[in-house]
Protein backbone atom coordinates (compact mmCIF):
# COMPACT_ATOMS: atom_id res chain seq x y z
CA UNK A 1 0.00 0.00 0.00
CA UNK A 2 0.93 3.56 -1.21
CA UNK A 3 0.47 6.20 1.70
CA UNK A 4 -0.07 9.58 -0.26
CA UNK A 5 -0.85 13.24 2.05
CA UNK A 6 -2.49 15.65 0.50
CA UNK A 7 -1.74 19.01 2.35
CA UNK A 8 -2.15 22.57 2.17
CA UNK A 9 -1.18 25.14 4.70
CA UNK A 10 -4.89 27.24 3.89
CA UNK A 11 -7.60 26.30 3.09
CA UNK A 12 -9.98 26.39 0.45
CA UNK A 13 -7.47 25.48 -2.24
CA UNK A 14 -9.32 22.50 -2.82
CA UNK A 15 -7.36 19.58 -1.92
CA UNK A 16 -9.99 17.46 -0.88
CA UNK A 17 -11.91 17.72 -4.14
CA UNK A 18 -8.49 17.05 -5.84
CA UNK A 19 -8.27 13.91 -3.16
CA UNK A 20 -11.67 12.54 -4.31
CA UNK A 21 -10.77 13.06 -8.23
CA UNK A 22 -7.37 10.76 -7.76
CA UNK A 23 -9.31 8.61 -5.74
CA UNK A 24 -12.17 7.92 -8.48
CA UNK A 25 -9.23 7.60 -11.49
CA UNK A 26 -7.04 5.08 -9.45
CA UNK A 27 -10.32 3.13 -8.38
CA UNK A 28 -11.99 3.29 -12.16
CA UNK A 29 -8.93 3.62 -14.52
CA UNK A 30 -6.28 1.60 -12.88
CA UNK A 31 -8.15 -0.88 -11.11
CA UNK A 32 -6.31 0.34 -7.44
CA UNK A 33 -8.41 -0.46 -4.11
CA UNK A 34 -8.23 3.01 -2.77
CA UNK A 35 -9.00 3.97 0.94
CA UNK A 36 -9.17 7.84 2.18
CA UNK A 37 -8.93 9.02 5.91
CA UNK A 38 -10.08 12.50 6.96
CA UNK A 39 -7.87 13.65 8.96
CA UNK A 40 -8.86 17.55 8.32
CA UNK A 41 -10.86 17.14 11.34
CA UNK A 42 -11.47 20.58 12.29
CA UNK A 43 -12.96 21.44 8.96
CA UNK A 44 -13.86 17.49 7.76
CA UNK A 45 -15.35 17.58 4.58
CA UNK A 46 -14.93 14.49 2.46
CA UNK A 47 -18.27 13.01 3.88
CA UNK A 48 -20.52 16.09 2.51
CA UNK A 49 -18.61 16.76 -1.07
CA UNK A 50 -19.68 12.33 -1.15
CA UNK A 51 -22.92 12.69 0.36
CA UNK A 52 -22.71 10.01 3.22
CA UNK A 53 -24.51 10.20 5.76
CA UNK A 54 -22.48 8.99 8.74
CA UNK A 55 -23.54 9.07 12.58
CA UNK A 56 -21.22 11.05 14.71
CA UNK A 57 -20.58 7.54 16.62
CA UNK A 58 -19.00 5.86 13.04
CA UNK A 59 -16.66 8.77 12.03
CA UNK A 60 -12.91 9.21 12.84
CA UNK A 61 -12.97 11.59 15.87
CA UNK A 62 -14.84 8.88 17.67
CA UNK A 63 -12.22 6.12 16.63
CA UNK A 64 -9.38 8.68 18.06
CA UNK A 65 -11.52 8.98 21.85
CA UNK A 66 -8.56 7.03 24.08
CA UNK A 67 -12.01 4.50 25.22
CA UNK A 68 -12.17 3.94 21.69
CA UNK A 69 -8.74 3.11 19.95
CA UNK A 70 -9.29 -0.30 19.33
CA UNK A 71 -8.70 -1.45 15.66
CA UNK A 72 -10.79 -4.70 16.08
CA UNK A 73 -13.18 -1.96 15.84
CA UNK A 74 -12.23 -0.67 12.70
CA UNK A 75 -15.37 -1.87 10.32
CA UNK A 76 -17.64 0.18 12.61
CA UNK A 77 -15.84 3.35 11.48
CA UNK A 78 -15.20 2.19 7.54
CA UNK A 79 -17.92 3.35 5.23
CA UNK A 80 -17.75 2.34 1.35
CA UNK A 81 -18.46 5.05 -0.98
CA UNK A 82 -20.73 4.40 -3.63
CA UNK A 83 -21.22 7.73 -4.79
CA UNK A 84 -19.29 6.66 -8.20
CA UNK A 85 -21.42 3.60 -9.16
CA UNK A 86 -19.90 0.49 -9.95
CA UNK A 87 -16.72 0.16 -13.04
CA UNK A 88 -14.01 0.14 -10.80
CA UNK A 89 -12.31 -0.76 -7.92
CA UNK A 90 -13.98 -0.48 -4.49
CA UNK A 91 -13.05 3.52 -2.24
CA UNK A 92 -13.62 2.88 1.17
CA UNK A 93 -13.32 5.73 4.04
CA UNK A 94 -12.85 6.47 7.41
CA UNK A 95 -14.87 9.90 7.59
CA UNK A 96 -14.75 12.78 10.17
CA UNK A 97 -17.63 15.29 11.11
CA UNK A 98 -17.26 18.08 12.60
CA UNK A 99 -17.55 18.02 16.26
CA UNK A 100 -16.46 20.94 18.72
CA UNK A 101 -16.78 18.49 21.57
CA UNK A 102 -14.63 15.84 20.45
CA UNK A 103 -12.25 17.88 18.92
CA UNK A 104 -11.89 19.68 22.25
CA UNK A 105 -11.34 16.30 24.26
CA UNK A 106 -8.68 15.08 22.50
CA UNK A 107 -5.10 15.34 23.17
CA UNK A 108 -3.63 15.91 19.58
CA UNK A 109 -0.75 14.45 20.83
CA UNK A 110 1.94 11.43 19.85
CA UNK A 111 -0.18 8.73 21.43
CA UNK A 112 -2.68 10.01 18.08
CA UNK A 113 0.15 9.97 15.65
CA UNK A 114 1.31 6.05 16.78
CA UNK A 115 -2.12 4.61 16.87
CA UNK A 116 -2.75 6.29 13.45
CA UNK A 117 0.85 5.27 12.05
CA UNK A 118 0.63 1.92 13.90
CA UNK A 119 -2.58 0.46 14.52
CA UNK A 120 -5.12 2.29 12.27
CA UNK A 121 -3.62 2.92 8.87
CA UNK A 122 -2.06 -1.14 8.73
CA UNK A 123 -4.91 -2.74 9.28
CA UNK A 124 -7.27 -0.53 7.15
CA UNK A 125 -4.64 -1.70 4.58
CA UNK A 126 -4.32 -5.32 5.54
CA UNK A 127 -7.94 -6.01 6.12
CA UNK A 128 -9.52 -4.32 3.29
CA UNK A 129 -6.20 -5.52 0.85
CA UNK A 130 -5.33 -1.56 -0.33
CA UNK A 131 -3.55 -0.51 -3.39
CA UNK A 132 -3.35 3.16 -1.99
CA UNK A 133 -4.57 5.32 1.15
CA UNK A 134 -5.17 8.73 0.28
CA UNK A 135 -5.01 11.21 3.59
CA UNK A 136 -6.76 14.47 3.86
CA UNK A 137 -4.04 15.90 5.74
CA UNK A 138 -4.76 19.03 8.78
CA UNK A 139 -4.21 22.80 7.12
CA UNK A 140 -1.78 24.64 8.73
CA UNK A 141 1.49 23.47 10.55
CA UNK A 142 1.70 22.13 13.69
CA UNK A 143 3.49 18.77 14.43
CA UNK A 144 0.29 16.81 13.40
CA UNK A 145 0.00 17.96 9.95
CA UNK A 146 3.82 17.10 10.06
CA UNK A 147 3.48 13.69 11.41
CA UNK A 148 1.01 12.76 8.32
CA UNK A 149 3.34 13.97 6.12
CA UNK A 150 5.92 12.00 7.79
CA UNK A 151 4.73 8.45 7.63
CA UNK A 152 3.44 9.39 3.70
CA UNK A 153 5.14 7.91 0.59
CA UNK A 154 4.50 10.88 -0.65
CA UNK A 155 3.00 14.52 -0.52
CA UNK A 156 0.67 16.72 -2.67
CA UNK A 157 1.47 20.29 -1.52
CA UNK A 158 -1.97 22.63 -2.57
CA UNK A 159 -1.26 26.05 -2.84
CA UNK A 160 -2.36 29.85 -4.11
CA UNK A 161 0.89 32.28 -4.98
CA UNK A 162 -0.10 34.48 -2.01
CA UNK A 163 1.93 35.60 0.73
CA UNK A 164 0.23 33.47 3.42
CA UNK A 165 0.38 30.26 1.24
CA UNK A 166 3.96 30.92 0.35
CA UNK A 167 4.66 30.57 4.25
CA UNK A 168 3.26 27.58 4.81
CA UNK A 169 4.42 25.64 1.46
CA UNK A 170 7.61 27.10 1.82
CA UNK A 171 7.96 25.10 5.46
CA UNK A 172 6.41 21.98 4.07
CA UNK A 173 8.97 21.38 1.43
CA UNK A 174 11.33 21.98 3.79
CA UNK A 175 10.11 19.24 5.75
CA UNK A 176 9.45 16.95 2.58
CA UNK A 177 13.34 17.97 1.45
CA UNK A 178 15.01 17.06 5.31
CA UNK A 179 12.88 13.62 5.34
CA UNK A 180 13.64 12.96 1.65
CA UNK A 181 9.99 12.56 0.60
CA UNK A 182 8.96 12.45 -2.77
CA UNK A 183 6.45 15.54 -2.98
CA UNK A 184 4.61 17.62 -5.99
CA UNK A 185 3.56 21.29 -5.82
CA UNK A 186 -0.03 21.80 -7.02
CA UNK A 187 -0.69 25.90 -8.17
CA UNK A 188 -4.43 25.98 -8.05
CA UNK A 189 -7.81 27.81 -8.69
CA UNK A 190 -5.29 30.13 -10.80
CA UNK A 191 -6.84 32.32 -13.03
CA UNK A 192 -4.99 33.38 -16.06
CA UNK A 193 -5.10 37.32 -16.17
CA UNK A 194 -2.38 39.79 -16.90
CA UNK A 195 1.10 38.51 -15.14
CA UNK A 196 0.05 35.83 -13.96
CA UNK A 197 3.22 33.94 -15.56
CA UNK A 198 5.62 36.23 -13.77
CA UNK A 199 3.67 35.86 -10.10
CA UNK A 200 3.73 31.76 -10.98
CA UNK A 201 7.81 32.68 -11.73
CA UNK A 202 8.26 34.52 -8.28
CA UNK A 203 6.53 31.51 -6.55
CA UNK A 204 8.46 28.68 -7.72
CA UNK A 205 11.63 31.22 -6.69
CA UNK A 206 10.67 31.20 -3.46
CA UNK A 207 9.34 27.99 -3.13
CA UNK A 208 12.68 26.74 -5.12
CA UNK A 209 10.93 24.47 -6.51
CA UNK A 210 9.27 24.54 -9.62
CA UNK A 211 5.10 23.75 -9.23
CA UNK A 212 4.18 20.79 -10.80
CA UNK A 213 0.68 21.12 -12.01
CA UNK A 214 -1.15 24.30 -12.37
CA UNK A 215 -5.00 23.90 -11.62
CA UNK A 216 -6.93 26.88 -13.34
CA UNK A 217 -9.58 28.98 -12.19
CA UNK A 218 -13.27 26.72 -12.81
CA UNK A 219 -16.11 29.34 -12.05
CA UNK A 220 -18.21 26.57 -11.30
CA UNK A 221 -16.25 24.95 -8.25
CA UNK A 222 -17.13 28.33 -6.70
CA UNK A 223 -20.80 27.51 -6.23
CA UNK A 224 -20.44 23.44 -6.47
CA UNK A 225 -18.11 21.32 -5.17
CA UNK A 226 -18.08 18.15 -7.60
CA UNK A 227 -15.49 15.40 -8.95
CA UNK A 228 -14.91 16.52 -12.42
CA UNK A 229 -13.14 13.35 -13.24
CA UNK A 230 -16.48 11.87 -12.27
CA UNK A 231 -19.09 13.97 -13.30
CA UNK A 232 -17.32 15.78 -16.17
CA UNK A 233 -14.80 13.40 -17.50
CA UNK A 234 -14.11 15.28 -20.61
CA UNK A 235 -13.20 18.90 -19.06
CA UNK A 236 -9.83 20.31 -18.35
CA UNK A 237 -10.01 19.57 -14.86
CA UNK A 238 -10.59 15.50 -15.66
CA UNK A 239 -7.55 15.90 -18.03
CA UNK A 240 -5.56 17.74 -15.70
CA UNK A 241 -6.29 15.24 -12.66
CA UNK A 242 -5.81 12.05 -15.08
CA UNK A 243 -2.30 13.59 -15.52
CA UNK A 244 -1.57 13.78 -12.17
CA UNK A 245 -2.65 10.00 -11.17
CA UNK A 246 -0.77 9.00 -14.13
CA UNK A 247 2.26 10.27 -12.83
CA UNK A 248 1.75 9.54 -9.32
CA UNK A 249 0.60 5.58 -10.24
CA UNK A 250 3.69 5.48 -12.55
CA UNK A 251 5.92 6.46 -10.00
CA UNK A 252 5.21 3.75 -7.90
Amino acid sequence: MRIITVYSYKGGVGKSVSLLNLAFILSRKYKQKVGLVDLDAESAGLSQILGLKVSPDEDLLNFLQPENRNVKNLKRYVHSVKTFGSGGSEILIVPALGNSEKLASLQWDESISSFLRDDLFPTFREEYRLDYLLIDGRAGISKFAESAIKYADMVLLFSRPDKQNLYGTKRMIDSCKASSKDFFVIVSHCPKVRGYKKKLADFDSVMGHKHDLLIPFESSLYFEEYVAAYSRPKGRLAGLYEGLAKRIHNAF
